[in-house]
């Protein structure tokens, strides 16, 4: 890795390690820009949290070619200065550096438009309380006017809620929506 790194730019403070442990063995300074290829699960992005408290003003990027979404997910909630799954051009490398050591953070775009999409399918798809409640009373097969007996709001609501939840869960019709429920126990 670290002769990919060195046919793009010649920077003393700029280093490309193949693992956690040869960053171990380095002896660090701040005021550094580190690339660390995580290759395997014994690499532990944990043990990079701690060398960067160590060191508060190193900077790691992490390069993974694999593309992982859990790996990428791990770097935000670190908080880790970026994360690269390739570097095709000299200029896109000078790009990241320079964004980088001026305090910027660079993450994959592909990357992240896959964990935006994953995530906010989650939470645009999240049921209330009460449309939880409607969802059920359909998946046991009740007509409008029983579930809005039951639940003491009127068929207006009930309606309202079931067309609702068709939407956020993608649902045409209330045939998929007891399948939906009977799938989820």
């Amino acid at each position: 890795m670290k002769k990919d790194f060195e046919k793009y730019i010649d920077i003393k403070n700029v280093y490309a390690l193949q693992n956690i442990q040869e960053l171990r063995n380095e002896k660090l300074k701040d005021n550094r820009l580190i690339f660390v290829h995580l290759d395997s699960k014994e690499n532990s992005i944990e043990e990079l949290v701690d060398i960067k408290k160590e060191h508060n003003k190193i900077k790691i990027v992490i390069f993974d070619e694999f593309k992982r979404k859990d790996l990428l997910i791990d770097v935000l909630k670190y908080s880790m200065d970026g994360y690269v799954t390739s570097i095709k051009k000299r200029e896109d490398f000078i790009i990241i550096l320079n964004s980088i050591l001026s305090n910027l953070k660079i993450y994959d775009s592909q990357m992240m438009d896959c964990i935006i999409q994953e995530y906010s399918s989650k939470y645009t798809n999240t049921l209330t309380k009460r449309e939880e409640d409607v969802l059920n009373k359909v998946a046991e097969g009740k007509n409008n006017k029983i579930i809005s007996e039951e639940l003491y709001i009127s068929e207006f609501t009930v309606k309202s809620h079931v067309r609702s939840i068709l939407q956020k869960l993608n649902l045409k019709n209330r045939k998929e929506a007891i399948v939906y429920v009977k799938d989820k126990i």
